[in-house]
């Protein structure tokens, strides 16, 4: 797959998921049984902007890996982003994004940016980093696997969102759905003849 057939695929993912967050979230029997754990506000126009971005971000970022247009855009826009947070003294988060960004640097094309435990790994390591780079201002002794957890189940969405958008990029990569792209190109040709 190419980089506006995974673009698509993420804009459509995203924008169902959004939907669907939108019709599950306003229902007062899902707003009580998250409203216990949960540290997202579905109220918020925020979120659902964080969670399209997400979703069409992880949509894209498997293929980060390769020497395209989409990974000078990624690489453009993380300068800028590093420099933003920079400007406005958010060192923690600087310095996690600092350490994802080069990360699909690391190891070939379709290596462990396509494994189907990637997203879940990274959300859990931005959790972790997130946690050591609070605590580490007291010397870590903050540092509480207890506070991790409860952002993990605090801000689930934000990692369904990274899974989401992950596993359109997984299945838009399988050989079924190339296979059957050939196929209604081939047919496409042949109408035409």
């Amino acid at each position: 797959m190419n980089f506006k057939q995974h673009f698509t695929g993420g804009l459509i993912v995203a924008t169902g998921s959004v939907l669907a967050l939108q019709i599950i979230g306003n229902s007062e029997s899902f707003i009580e049984v998250t409203s216990s754990w949960s540290k997202i506000d579905l109220n918020s126009f925020a979120t659902y902007i964080n969670i399209f971005f997400i979703i069409l971000f992880s949509s894209l970022a498997p293929d980060l890996d390769t020497a395209s247009v989409p990974q000078r855009w990624f690489y453009r826009a993380s300068l800028i982003t590093l420099l933003i947070l920079l400007i406005y003294k958010e060192i923690e988060i600087f310095i996690a994004l600092a350490l994802y960004v080069h990360m699909p640097l690391l190891h070939k094309h379709r290596g462990w940016t396509h494994y189907k435990s990637t997203p879940i790994f990274m959300y859990i390591s931005m959790l972790i980093i997130l946690e050591y780079l609070q605590a580490e201002k007291s010397w870590l002794y903050n540092f509480k696997w207890s506070r991790v957890t409860d952002a993990f189940f605090g801000y689930y969405l934000y990692g369904l969102a990274c899974c989401a958008g992950h596993y359109t990029h997984l299945f838009l990569d399988t050989k079924w759905v190339r296979k059957n792209k050939v196929r209604r190109v081939r047919t496409a040709k042949k109408q035409k003849n």
